[in-house]
Order: structure tokens, then C-alpha cells, then sequence
């Protein structure tokens, strides 16, 4: 199903409808500051396996989860260390932006998107449409493109492959994401930062903060 919502003031009864899809398990597409993404429970067995079969992603491959605040982090990881001061100085320069953050996952949290990584990589995304849909999920929500595994990720939801887009449950169309880059994936478990993907916030602006 194909709904159409301002990409600026998301229509709340949209943006409700869609919230209740994703914590049944459902999967929604709807854009990112980057590209278009696909979200459903990070913690839902059902949801989570299809859609890694839905876009034929390696079961080994974990999620990036999406929060609607820095503080939700704590929900999901840990920062101990010097971790807690990056993340802090991290948090207050970029987000909600395009930087996700890899820190250790928090001590018996149990969440199938993560597909069993000791990591959980997490950012609180800008676009009105993706803040507000977890915001009103009230809970992490995942965040992979909007493709089948190694194909072009959509910018618009047109774009969208028609063999994908038919299996799901809801598509938010808020017109053309910006595209280009994706999130940058910055590793926070070391002794020292570490870039684990270039995207869009470059190293010299992370570097300038830290």
C-alpha cells in the first residue's frame, strides 16, 4: 500500500498508522535524510526474518537500528570508558543526522535484528517523516535501504523495485530523499574511534569534535 506524507509536517493519523504496522511486525518504507528506508520491530522474530528474506540480506548481517533521541541509546548499548564522552560530544554535533554509532550492546538485551552481534550500531535520523515514525513507535526501529541485497538503494519511492515494493505492508511517500552517501558508520568499542564506513559526515568533522 502507497500513501502519500508531507515530508515536513507528517500527517499524524499517517504517521499512528503506520507506528501500530511496525510494532505488529510489520514493514514500512519511508525516507531517510539519505535514502529511502525499510523499518519494522527490531525485537520481533517474525518481522525482522522477513524482511532480511524480503530483501535477501545474509542473516549475519545486523540492522542499524533508528531512535528518537539520544538518551534511547541507552536502551540497547552500553557506553563505558571514554565511549560515554565521544557519544555525548558525538550526539549534541550531529544528531539527529546522518552519523551512526557503534557501540557494545547493552548486557542481556536480546533483539534479532542484530542477528547476535555483541555490537549495535544506532543514530537518531533528521528527516521530519523517519524522526517522527520513531517517535511515535515510542521504540528503536530498524533501518536498512530500500533494495534487494546489492541493487541501487531508491531515492524516491518509485524507485522502489517492484518485486520488493508489492510485499510490503506500508510505503510512506514523501517524494525524493537527498540520495548520494549514505549514513558514515563510526566504531565507538575501541581504544580510539574508527571509521567502519565513509558517508556523510566526514572524518575531519568528527575529528573537529572530538
Amino acid at each position: 500500500m502507497l500513501a502519500a506524507i508531507d515530508p515536513v509536517h507528517p500527517d499524524p493519523r499517517l504517521r499512528l498508522r503506520a507506528a501500530d504496522m511496525i510494532r505488529r511486525g510489520g514493514i514500512v518504507a519511508h525516507p531517510t535524510e539519505t535514502f529511502y528506508g525499510l523499518a519494522t520491530d527490531p525485537f520481533s522474530r517474525e518481522g525482522v526474518a522477513r524482511l532480511f528474506e524480503m530483501k535477501g540480506r545474509p542473516q549475519d548481517r545486523s540492522l542499524i537500528l533508528l531512535v528518537s533521541h539520544a538518551d534511547q541509546v541507552f536502551d540497547l548499548a552500553m557506553a563505558p570508558g571514554a565511549s560515554k564522552r565521544w557519544l555525548d560530544k558525538l550526539a549534541r554535533a550531529f544528531w539527529p543526522g546522518p552519523l551512526t554509532l557503534v557501540l557494545p550492546i547493552r548486557r542481556g538485551l536480546s533483539c534479532p535484528a542484530l542477528s547476535g552481534a555483541d555490537t549495535v550500531a544506532v543514530r537518531v535520523p533528521s528527516h521530519p517523516v523517519a524522526w517522527q515514525l520513531t517517535r511515535t513507535t515510542g521504540q528503536p526501529i530498524t533501518s536498512t535501504s530500500v533494495n534487494l541485497t546489492g541493487q541501487p538503494a531508491a531515492t524516491t519511492a518509485d524507485q522502489i523495485d517492484p518485486a520488493l515494493s508489492q510485499r510490503l505492508d506500508l510505503t510512506l511517500d514523501a517524494g525524493p530523499t537527498q540520495g548520494g552517501a549514505a549514513s558514515t558508520l563510526l566504531d565507538l568499542t575501541g581504544a580510539r574511534p574508527r571509521i567502519l564506513r565513509a558517508g556523510m559526515v566526514g572524518a575531519d568533522a568528527i575529528a573537529a569534535v572530538l
